[in-house]
């Protein structure tokens, strides 16, 4: 979880004489870069067997580690963290942070906090190689961070493929206390000592610096975890925890791609039913294709992070469970591909990432659990999504809709600065209120006054950018509710609409003409007959002829369904100008100027009477067949 730095991170630094900015690390790749963890939620880091046997720890929803702090003054992060009781024993069991490629000859630095329960067992912490974190005697190879013997005791580890290289630093740090939150760092220069490199780990205002020999370096593998792990040798059980972490990464995590290898239903943690182990981590593929020859469910009662998931087959892969799938990459984008099939992603979805969905012709995402965009998060959707659970946005967050039918259930919750762009498309929302969605259009089309389809809500870059080409506003976003009532009928207006069935009672939107009041794709009689019969009744809404959102109908919607109708049709329409130029006179002129020339005006009070509207032929009601089809 990347994150803005939290009270606790800025108290970790301040204790530690790293000042605000963080750790002064030199970055010898390009590629390297600080994650910041505040375990606020479960992160989905990938645990080996740490839950198995005599070990349980992991992420835990509790804080230990903010109930005392050492010196006064901090305040911890919130709840959640990552410990709990680590046992030694001869099998392997971690829980880390898949960082990607690591070595000896890479800057690392890394913060945090630790606190010391009670117990008496051994835990190491730092960076480490996964196929190499049990070793020979309880000793890891391939390993540069810290071992708390019994908890308490400081030895400070660069560890190679052949030896420990391990010095014990209780002369320079004292034992650590129960009930105390120290925090912490540790810095890896490897141009140290002479070149040979040195590390320093710090407890507090205490540190010792381990200055490595002449030729580890070279002797050391690469590294590909960040985390925690037992003294590898059974003996007894320590209960610690650790918190607010920042530490380096390989901002390039290579992809772990894992396929589903059984032609049944299964949990997604087992490793027996994916080709290369079950996939749960950031950079982590999940590919769901041809092993099923009917509809299957993979169930995740765990928390899921995962860069890629591809569906492709024509039976249905359903994933649900108590758990919860986010989307995360280090770098790059991430990505949902829907090749063929109908598919379900039944659990609550998170995108923390840049991500791209794609869904083919003729195949359908169904996301049926709350989904979330992280804040500052965009994601870009083609093909058939259906949502039919609740969306929210975070801050400045965006949902792209390319293409495709779109199915959303309720209003979108939508954050600060937080954009639906339609583009060209439709939407259908079930369960959403007329009145809601119209603010939200309103508040894209206004955009603080630029009147452009940019601002926050839901807008259009595709009306914006035509618009933009012809010079004059044309394209917009209507929206009406699929119900002929409101127009003197009854049933649904639209029995399909954007590519959907509909019953009535959705809320439906639309890329199109300004004046398309009933959002057909073009102008004609109808539109003129409900903008005529919205104005003589006093009316609002788009279905009404309130084009611009304004609340009220009057020369400037008039005006924008004649310049809209007139580029429509082709040759310009003196007549009908000549009617409303009648009909409102110079306010009418001046809003179709101010329209052709690329602004709206603002709304006036219109003096026209209702006979003279209706004498010039306007309707009072407006009379539908309920297997009326849209675009």
């Amino acid at each position: 979880m990347i994150r803005t730095m939290s009270r606790q991170r800025r108290w970790v630094l301040a204790c530690l004489g790293l000042g605000a900015v963080g750790l002064l690390v030199p970055q010898t790749s390009a590629q390297l870069i600080q994650h910041s963890e505040s375990f606020s939620a479960d992160p989905g880091w990938i645990g080996v067997n740490n839950f198995t046997g005599p070990q349980s720890f992991g992420w835990s929803n509790t804080d230990n580690t903010g109930t005392t702090v050492n010196p006064p003054g901090g305040i911890a992060s919130g709840a959640g963290e990552m410990g709990g009781s680590i046992a030694r024993d001869s099998v392997q069991a971690y829980y880390a942070f898949n960082t990607g490629t690591i070595t000896a000859n890479d800057a690392l630095g890394a913060t945090g906090v630790y606190r010391f329960v009670g117990g008496s067992g051994g835990i190491n912490f730092g960076w480490f190689r996964a196929a190499t974190s049990t070793g020979d005697g309880g000793d890891t190879r391939n390993f540069i961070g810290f071992l708390l013997d019994d908890g308490v005791n400081l030895y400070v580890a660069t560890s190679d493929n052949f030896s420990r290289n391990r010095d014990d630093a209780r002369a320079a740090v004292p034992t650590l206390q129960a009930g105390v939150t120290y925090p912490f760092s540790m810095t890896y220069d490897p141009n140290g000592n002479g070149g040979n490199g040195s590390f320093t780990v710090a407890f507090g205002s205490n540190s010792y610096t381990r200055n490595m020999s002449p030729g580890e370096k070279a002797n050391m593998l690469s590294l590909d975890r960040f985390g925690l792990f037992p003294v590898s040798v059974p003996g007894s059980t320590v209960t610690a925890f650790f918190d607010d972490l920042s530490f380096t990464i390989n901002s390039v995590v290579p992809g772990v791609v894992s396929t589903w290898n059984v032609d049944s239903s299964g949990d997604w943690t087992s490793a027996a039913n994916w080709t290369n182990g079950a996939p749960n981590g950031v950079g982590y593929e999940a590919q769901f294709l041809g092993a099923i020859t009917s509809p299957r469910t993979v169930v995740a009662d765990a928390a899921i992070k995962v860069a890629k998931i591809t569906f492709n087959n024509a039976n249905r892969y359903t994933i649900t469970g108590a758990g919860s799938l986010t989307l995360q990459t280090n770098t790059g984008t991430a990505a949902i591909s829907v090749l063929a099939g109908s598919h379900d992603l039944d659990i609550p979805l998170t995108f923390a990432s840049n991500t791209d969905i794609t869904v083919a012709g003729g195949a359908t995402l169904t996301l049926g659990d709350p989904t979330t965009i992280a804040p500052g998060i965009t994601v870009n959707k083609t093909g058939a999504l259906l949502n039919p659970s609740l969306l929210s946005l975070g801050s400045n967050a965006r949902l792209v809709l390319n293409s495709g039918p779109t199915l959303l259930f309720r209003n979108p919750a939508l954050g600060s600065g937080a954009k639906i762009d339609a583009r060209a498309s439709s939407i259908v929302i079930n369960s959403g209120t007329l009145s809601g969605i119209t603010s939200q259009i309103k508040s894209a089309l206004e955009n603080g006054g630029a009147f452009d389809w940019q601002g926050p809500g839901i807008g259009s870059s595709e009306a914006f950018s035509r618009n933009t080409t012809a010079g004059s506003f044309l394209y917009a976003l209507g929206v009406i509710l699929n119900d002929l009532a409101q127009v003197g009928g009854s049933g649904p207006i639209y029995t399909t609409f954007g590519g959907q069935t509909t019953f009535g009672g959705e809320v439906l939107v639309k890329f199109t003409w300004f004046g398309d009041a009933d959002l057909s794709g073009s102008i004609d009689a109808t539109d003129y007959s409900l903008i005529d019969n919205g104005y003589v009744n006093g009316l609002s809404g788009w279905i009404n002829g309130d084009f611009d959102y304004s609340g009220v109908i009057d020369a400037t919607d008039y005006a924008l369904i004649d310049n809209a109708y007139v580029n429509q049709a082709g040759p310009l329409a003196e007549a009908l100008i000549a009617e409303h130029t009648r009909m409102f006179g110079g306010e009418y002129a001046a809003a179709l100027n101010a329209i052709r020339a690329g602004m709206i005006p603002e709304p006036n009070t219109l003096g026209i009477s209702s006979a003279m509207l209706l004498a010039a032929g306007g309707s009072a009601r407006w009379r539908r067949r309920s297997g009326r089809t849209g675009s």
